[in-house]
């Protein structure tokens, strides 16, 4: 977790609040930096449209082109976490 922590505070300098970097680190840690790094989420996030970046979370919930519940329930929680 560290690492992806780490990723999130390099790649998201537009990320203001504590609760912002969690859910970003958070991410990293499941979909993996490189997807952070390549994502419209960090492009928004960095551009400071936060409602948008919020929205980008609910994009990341298949696995082999499979919508999967647990992915829809965690991605959920990170744009909750990040909008606290």
């Amino acid at each position: 977790m560290i690492t992806a922590t780490r990723a999130a505070i390099r790649l998201c300098p537009g990320a203001s609040k504590p609760t912002q970097l969690a859910a970003l680190a958070d991410f990293a840690f499941n979909c993996g930096s490189g997807n952070l790094e390549l994502s419209t989420l960090r492009r928004k996030v960095n551009q400071g449209d936060i409602e948008s970046a919020a929205n980008e979370f609910g994009r990341w919930v298949n696995a082999r082109g499979v919508k999967l519940p647990g992915l829809v329930r965690r991605r959920n929680s990170e744009k909750q976490l990040f909008l606290s």
